[in-house]
């Protein structure tokens, strides 16, 4: 049974088992290769069919658009004074 007790237990013996458990995993959570675990990686943002999406590429998009949309708004005012 991996090092559990076997039969009826107290609680304070399953609170134990318990801390004893969730202090093993972070030891070798905290000696796992950074690689492996994925700590420090750059988050992978996926659209809805699962492909990785460039976030910024988005973002320049994004940005060229608003500017299109201004200069836009820009002209319509001056047109529309006239």
């Amino acid at each position: 049974m991996a090092g559990r007790k076997a039969g009826l237990l107290s609680a304070n013996d399953l609170k134990l088992e318990s801390e004893r458990k969730r202090e093993r995993e972070a030891e070798m959570f905290a000696k796992m290769d950074p690689s492996i675990s994925g700590k420090g990686s750059e988050t992978v943002y996926r659209d809805k069919m699962g492909r990785k999406k460039d976030i910024k590429l988005d973002r320049i998009k994004k940005r060229e658009e608003e500017r299109k949309e201004m200069e836009d708004n820009e002209k319509f005012m001056e047109w529309g004074r006239g």
